[in-house]
């Protein structure tokens, strides 16, 4: 079942002024109880869980509890249990699990709902007598710290109270429903101790179902002490807390070699580290730190915890969020984006820049415009890398840019050199499961005259063919190298394909508080499922015209 599902990539911005200094971590992956679910889904699938229940040696486990029962119980039990020639699970399933709050701070609670049909067989019927068994399992999800160090584990696996259900499917003889009966009644006890690794549980028995039998307060009683019996006894070797414990721990380790995969940066790479983990309401909280890395691998910048602050707001409705410092993304930018000098003959490129350059210059001195050839060269040197600089709804990229203007390609002198400090929109949008940044409309702050050898002159004269030239040769060379974008690749791990970005502004109460940039997505179907809607549509289109007709024939 794919629907609409939400993630979120969110930049935070650098406070203007901070009260307390508080350490934040590079980057924070928030994951929802939706992707916990599903994780923990697929790897109790992966551990075979359901085979565990049918395993369940049901017979072995009320005999066992005989043998350490009281004497005249245990002659009882086995007078019963000479009229069963086996007793199993003949199917299980286990079904949706919950994630949510626990009633504990800082806790998760996990509940696994399982669903067991169990055939007994017995000389006293031909037909195999089924009962259906409805119980739950319950854990805990908390953050576990041994000299300093920090991991999510999962913790108290046990049997819910009062969760088991036991019922006949059907109706069966005289002389088989007491017999039915008496099974269900030392399965009560029996069956939550084999799901159960370790402790003891105290089942609800006046919780039993029988249709067409009504368990009174009595008989509940009646079967109390044999129950204590049998829940002494210790955890059978098939149990299924363990499988779930095994399957935590693959969840977890799966999270963390998520969250280390490197994202391709071309040239290097980006690498998060986990720093901590934490619960925060229904949410699990990783804290990473970040570091780039070369095309060598040697890191080049490391980024851990800072007080740069980074708000992390609520997950609201997307399954998982993605939060970085605003030193973060301005990391990735420069990474991709290093400084480096342009050389552009004007004439053969952009000639009709080169004509109203020529112009612009012959207005502040004719004889520096007659010097011009056509072999004139611009130089443009970016000093640093562009700055994000985030608002409401909108986002911007500030460069300090350095242009020169030779009067040929042999000139060693230029005309004028000039410091330019510039801004150009920066466009977020998503392509083949990647962030992709683009730079528009570039406008000049301001200009400064660093260099000259035509005398001094008023640079705002240049500032109109000045954007011309550099929204023609600067933006485009940048645009190119951050074309490849910045892969989401946490967003494919968790199986989110395509999205769509935004900026909004979260009320976090307080002056400096961090701008976001937030996506949706849809989840990416299962191919098996695409494959099998395929065939199901083809069979329909190459029907449906032939069940039509015969309706129409027969009147209906």
């Amino acid at each position: 079942m794919a629907g609409p599902r939400t993630f979120a990539l969110l930049c935070g911005l650098l406070a203007a002024s901070l009260v307390r200094a508080t350490l934040s971590p590079a980057a924070v992956l928030s994951l929802g109880p939706e992707v916990i679910k599903e994780k923990l889904t697929q790897e109790l699938q992966h551990h075979n869980a359901t085979a565990i229940l049918q395993q369940l040696p049901l017979l072995n486990a009320m005999k066992e509890g005989s043998s350490r029962g009281i004497p005249l119980l245990g002659s009882l039990v086995n007078s019963i249990l000479k009229y069963i020639l086996w007793l199993r699970v003949t199917s299980a399933n286990i079904l949706q699990l919950q994630v949510q709050l626990s009633t504990y701070d800082h806790e998760l609670e996990v509940r696994i709902p399982l669903d067991m049909v169990a055939g007994l067989n017995t000389p006293l019927v031909k037909s195999i007598v089924q009962m259906h068994m409805e119980t739950e399992v319950q854990a805990l999800i908390r953050v576990q710290t041994v000299k300093d160090t920090s991991r999510l584990v999962l913790s108290d696996c046990f049997n819910s109270q009062g969760s088991l259900r036991i019922s006949l499917l059907d109706r069966l003889s005289f002389f088989v429903n007491p017999l039915a009966d008496r099974v269900m009644s030392l399965l009560v006890p029996a069956l939550p101790q084999m799901v159960k690794d370790q402790g003891v549980l105290t089942p609800s028995l006046n919780m039993l179902v029988v249709p067409g039998t009504e368990w009174d307060s009595g008989r509940a009683q009646a079967t109390a002490g044999w129950a204590r019996a049998l829940l002494t006894a210790p955890a059978l070797c098939l149990q299924l807390c363990p499988v779930v414990q095994a399957a935590f721990n693959d969840v977890y380790a799966g999270l963390l070699q998520l969250v280390k995969a490197p994202v391709p940066l071309s040239p290097g790479c980006l690498e998060f580290d986990l720093l901590s983990p934490a619960i925060e309401g229904n949410t699990v909280q990783l804290n990473l730190g970040a570091k780039l890395l070369d095309s060598k691998g040697k890191v080049t910048q490391q980024l851990g915890n800072s007080e740069e602050p980074l708000t992390v707001p609520a997950l609201g409705s997307a399954p998982f969020k993605l939060v970085m410092r605003q030193d973060v993304v301005n990391a990735l930018v420069d990474a991709l984006l290093p400084s480096e000098e342009l050389t552009v003959l004007l004439d053969f490129v952009l000639p009709e820049l080169a004509r109203e350059l020529k112009s612009s210059i012959e207005a502040i001195s004719e004889k520096a415009a007659g010097s011009l050839s056509p072999t004139q060269l611009v130089k443009i040197l970016t000093i640093n890398t562009p700055q994000l600089l985030l608002s409401e709804g909108s986002a911007q990229a500030a460069q300090m840019i350095m242009l020169e203007v030779f009067p040929t390609n042999e000139a060693q002198r230029p005309l004028f050199t000039l410091g330019i400090e510039g801004k150009s929109e920066a466009q977020f949008y998503t392509k083949d499961g990647g962030l992709m940044i683009n730079f528009n409309d570039i406008s000049i702050d301001r200009i400064k005259l660093m260099n000259s050898g035509i005398g001094v002159f008023n640079t705002e004269l240049l500032k109109d063919i000045l954007i011309k030239i550099l929204d023609s040769v600067l933006l485009p060379n940048e645009n190119g190298k951050l074309r490849n974008g910045i892969p989401v690749v946490i967003a494919k791990a968790l199986g989110y394909e395509a999205a769509t970005w935004s900026l909004t502004k979260p009320d976090f109460g307080r002056e400096g508080s961090p701008f976001l940039i937030s996506g949706t997505q849809d989840r990416k179907d299962s191919l098996l499922v695409n494959e099998l809607l395929r065939l199901v549509a083809g069979t329909l289109d190459g029907s449906l015209s032939f069940l039509l007709q015969k309706a129409c024939r027969t009147g209906l």
